[in-house]
């Protein structure tokens, strides 16, 4: 397993699952072959579902939550040729990052006065109702979710950790300054892995959810935005995602 950030420039061939969720700002949400294993640039689309800004999106089985605009919106995917919408959930704030666990969609919102955590309820995708909210000073850009945590990069206001053991009630248990701004977070096996803009990767140990601690960096070509964290085949290079 590994941390990466991801780059504009065109990774190798990738060994990854047959489908993947593609956002496009101008035509909404895609769906894409992999099977053919050539590069980005190349993987056909065979579903396309047009509307909204796409920001995020995350996939739980047959369904892609979609962080666009003011709203959550939920899309069978069970048929990757007919991408279907079978819910939709306003949001105070812009939604811009998504993450899905346990029957649950937590979305990073940034909005001023309205950003933060908002957590909602999607064990009935077809009626997802918000469910509890956390304010972060933020704004915030991305959200992970693990071990009935959430973890918030929070632009300016670092790293938040928020406890969503009872989803309602979402309490902020713990935080860490980052340099730069926390734009994007992956987290696995104790450790948070933040985007950190100019400041390139950040390693951060979680593993007391409530004092986080920075243990390490790397610098990277650019500004760094989103984090992941995948198995090491899935692409056979990537580098930073540059702005």
């Amino acid at each position: 397993m590994v941390a990466m950030l991801l780059c504009q420039s065109a990774p190798a061939a990738v060994d990854a699952a047959p489908w993947t969720q593609v956002l496009d700002r101008g035509a909404g949400n895609g769906v894409a072959d992999l099977r053919s294993r050539v590069a980005p640039a190349q993987w056909p689309v065979v579903g396309q579902l047009a509307g909204g800004l796409p920001q995020a999106v995350a996939v739980k089985g047959s369904y892609a939550y979609v962080a666009a605009e003011g709203a959550l919106t939920i899309i069978d995917v069970s048929s990757p040729a007919h991408p279907a919408q079978v819910g939709y959930c306003d949001t105070p704030g812009y939604a811009v990052s998504v993450a899905v666990a346990g029957g649950y969609a937590y979305l990073a919102c940034s909005e001023a006065g309205l950003g933060g955590l908002r957590v909602i309820n999607v064990s009935n995708p077809a009626a997802p109702v918000e469910v509890g909210s956390c304010y972060t000073p933020g704004p915030p850009a991305g959200v992970a979710v693990t071990g009935g945590y959430a973890y918030v990069a929070d632009n300016d206001a670092g790293l938040r950790v928020i406890d969503v053991s009872n989803p309602a009630v979402p309490v902020e248990v713990g935080s860490c300054y980052t340099p730069g701004y926390a734009a994007g977070v992956a987290v696995a096996g104790g450790y948070a892995y933040v985007a950190g803009g100019s400041s390139g990767l950040l390693v951060i140990n979680v593993s007391n959810p409530a004092a986080p601690t920075g243990v390490g960096s790397c610098d990277t070509p650019g500004t760094a935005y989103r984090a992941l964290f995948m198995r090491a085949r899935i692409a056979r290079r990537m580098h930073a995602l540059q702005a």
